[in-house]
């Protein structure tokens, strides 16, 4: 064990609120250096993963917009088709009934 290490066991161990804070960073950074080590295998700058980013998003976006107007499509022929069968139902009971016994 180095330096560095019996030095954040011995902290943990005095401050539960560091550890709290150093696993949370600690994650944080080791995400970052995955992220970071990918777009460089990918040979990108920053500012290339961003461009590439907001298409992606925009794209995204875009689709969930086209998506949710068949959704409401969907909803309003469902609406009317229910409404139909409503006043169908209402028609039928307003008829008079055929005495069929006779």
């Amino acid at each position: 064990m180095d330096d560095l290490e019996r030095y954040i066991e011995a902290r943990k161990a005095r401050d539960p609120g560091f550890t709290d804070g150093f696993e949370i960073g600690y994650e944080q950074f080791k995400i970052g250096v995955i992220l970071r080590a990918a777009r460089e295998d990918a040979g990108l700058t920053q500012d290339d993963l961003a461009e590439k980013s907001k298409s992606g998003l925009q794209s995204m976006q875009n689709k969930v917009q086209a998506g949710r107007g068949k959704i409401v499509d969907r909803i309003r022929k469902v609406e009317a088709d229910v409404r139909t069968k409503v006043e169908d139902l209402k028609t039928d009971k307003s008829q008079p009934k055929e005495d069929s016994e006779e």
